[in-house]
């Protein structure tokens, strides 16, 4: 996947009822290591309060910034 020929970039699903898993932690380490260009996108949206649901994204948008190779806007999905 990320020795692919004009692959732009990974988009890094992460459950919005839970944010970054060790799992999710260790994909995007992985494709930092390939250098290769990631960005998050929370699903589930609409399973969490609007409260929480932004406190979720503050922290996912921080620990991003560690990552040199992370695509910084976070897309949100809901299934409504």
């Amino acid at each position: 996947m990320v020795e692919r020929e004009g692959l732009d970039r990974v988009f890094v699903v992460l459950d919005a009822r839970h944010g970054i898993k060790q799992s999710d932690r260790e994909m995007m380490m992985m494709l930092e290591d390939h250098r290769q260009p990631f960005q998050a996108v929370m699903s589930k949206t609409d399973m969490v309060f609007p409260k929480e649901l932004a406190q979720r994204w503050w922290h996912v948008s921080k620990e991003l910034e560690t990552f040199e190779y992370a695509i910084p806007a976070i897309f949100m999905a809901s299934a409504k």
